[in-house]
């Protein structure tokens, strides 16, 4: 159990008294009040309301500290952190900061849900409010506040009775009877629209922005600037006038998205921190023979299955030469790092390194591992799905027709796209091209074909002629015909791994459609995608077929000598 001892609890309130009061003065006021420091109100009640890094590891010790040996010990960064926010809610008025931070970072933990239960325990602000992107979000922070404040014997000892049945203690609000007073935590989702909010006559006093937007809220321009626009006149206008405090943390994703825009506001104080801390991560990792020893090992699963141990064994070979700083050097994994880094640099930059000048760059690193046909087609393959992206147009800027034959290998389960076209065809072409795959692979036991072009009239014609068909009529083929509701930026960056780690072998006659692959820089900068978006529909409905059952043979018993 994560318990900090009495023992161990005053030993930290000395650390502190003698580092905020000096040596004389602290341990004068320790040995004052030895015997009572966690009673009501007393030392340690008064030290964590001047000292919010105290309050954290006294009050919050089992959320953010380790007493067990399972959790990873706090960076310095943290501490850091926590004595601004500190300064800005203890001494100044009306401050608004930006924290933008690497994913991993325990942002949540150590910022929003510590400052928000500091602020109210001490009606520091009687009324907070935590913003986050939905309301699931916003219930799972009220979730993690109620267990600080219901099982937490430090908190009861020195803060007394708080909870009080009478007062709001649900899902979504957390009433507090802080005697002579009361404040109160709210937690919202951004699209809410929260207008007018008050406890009371108490306006918004300290307001925290954390993952206040989710990918898919803000694929396009228009939809980034209408959640700035939210949270401006929304949000930011409940603000106390005379005395508030706003803290914006999380991770950036686009351009003008909220982070991006509060970064560069003029009355907003910014800090952008990276994971790696390195001027230039592509510098470093295309440089370093080790690192990119560990590459070519990372890309050789198709021929030896022990290539991720190989590259790990080189790597803890090699690590005084393959070191290098982070932000927070007892949590992050270096290995673990560089296995995203080389899977999608791109996505890597935006979400480690809080860098957002690359996203229309090609995410395609090192271009598409290939294979001849005849060696493609050598291979034992358990399933092959048939992945079809129609376009109802065949204008020169219109999209491509793209079509996939993609199967699994038997053994090593990598993914083979044994076809891969683009094409400009009228409806009936489309429908002749299917056929024809149909006939060249007769493995393909699922076709998947986007539902939104043709309504899933397609669909019926392509049943109708293969039940005519004499060749195909007896096939047990199986439609999957939907519409892909799931934001397809999101799902295509999700299959970028798998290509940049030649996990996807391509078939190396498909220049035309590899091309358009590999030109693939983000839905927003790539002027077509549909072979992309294809080839992602293909890779995420092969995992949910089954293989065919394979048919029983028979024999004569004249065949074994009866």
């Amino acid at each position: 159990m994560n318990t900090l001892d009495i023992k161990e609890a005053k030993a930290i309130t000395l650390r502190y008294l003698i580092q905020t009061q000096g040596r004389v003065r602290g341990t004068q006021a320790y040995v004052n009040e030895e015997k009572n420091i966690f009673d009501y109100h007393g030392l340690a009640w008064s030290l964590g309301k001047e000292c919010f890094p105290y309050f954290c590891e006294i009050y919050l010790h089992n959320l953010l500290f380790d007493y067990s040996g399972g959790k990873v010990p706090l960076s310095q960064r943290h501490f850091e952190i926590w004595d601004e926010i500190q300064d800005n809610i203890l001494n100044h008025n009306n401050t608004k900061n930006c924290y933008i931070f690497p994913r991993s970072f325990g942002k949540t933990t150590t910022i929003t849900t510590a400052v928000v239960i500091w602020s109210a325990l001490y009606c520091l602000h009687p009324f907070n409010v935590i913003d986050s992107a939905t309301s699931q979000q916003a219930e799972n922070f009220i979730s993690t506040i109620k267990m600080q404040l219901e099982d937490n014997q430090y908190i009861k000892n020195s803060f007394g009775e708080i909870i009080n049945k009478d007062l709001k203690f649900n899902a979504s609000e957390i009433e507090l009877d802080i005697k002579p007073q009361r404040s109160k935590i709210l937690c919202v989702s951004s699209t809410s629209g929260v207008r007018g909010i008050n406890y009371g006559s108490y306006r918004v006093g300290l307001l925290v922005l954390d993952d206040a937007q989710e990918r898919n809220q803000i694929k396009g321009e228009d939809a980034r600037a209408d959640l700035v626009n939210r949270i401006e006149t929304g949000l930011l206008e409940t603000l106390e006038n005379s005395n508030n405090h706003v803290i914006a943390v999380g991770t950036v994703q686009f351009h003008k998205d909220v982070y991006d825009t509060f970064d560069k506001h003029p009355l907003w104080i910014s800090k952008k921190e990276k994971c790696i801390l390195l001027d230039d991560i592509d510098d470093y990792f295309e440089n370093n023979i080790h690192w990119q020893k560990v590459r070519k090992l990372l890309k050789q699963k198709d021929s030896n299955p022990y290539a991720l141990a190989d590259a790990k064994d080189y790597y803890y070979d090699n690590q005084d030469e393959m070191n290098f700083p982070t932000i927070w050097e007892k949590k992050y994994d270096r290995f673990e790092l560089a296995g995203k880094y080389f899977a999608n640099p791109v996505a890597f930059k935006q979400e480690y390194q809080s860098d957002i000048d690359n996203l229309g760059e090609r995410r395609i690193k090192g271009g598409c591992s290939t294979n001849t046909k005849d060696e493609i087609e050598s291979r034992v393959f358990i399933k092959t799905i048939l992945s079809v992206d129609p376009a109802s147009t065949t204008s020169k800027k219109s999209d491509y027709s793209a079509f996939c034959v993609l199967s699994e290998e038997e053994n090593t389960h990598l993914k083979f796209a044994r076809k891969c076209i683009i094409d400009k065809l009228e409806f009936e072409d489309y429908l002749n091209k299917v056929i024809e795959l149909l006939l060249e692979y007769p493995e393909i036991n699922t076709v998947s074909i986007e539902k939104q072009t043709y309504s899933g009239a397609d669909r019926k014609f392509l049943q109708e002629r293969i039940s005519n068909h004499p060749l195909l009529k007896n096939r047990d083929i199986n439609f999957i015909n939907e519409n892909r509701t799931r934001n397809k930026g999101s799902r295509i960056e999700a299959i970028i791994p798998e290509i940049n780690l030649s996990r996807v072998i391509f078939n190396a006659d498909d220049t035309d459609a590899i091309e358009q692959i590999e030109s693939f820089a983000g839905v927003d900068y790539t002027p077509h995608d549909d072979m992309i978006d294809c080839l992602a529909d293909a890779l995420e409905n092969i995992t949910t077929i089954k293989p065919p059952l394979q048919k029983l043979k028979l024999y004569r018993l004249s065949d074994f000598g009866f």
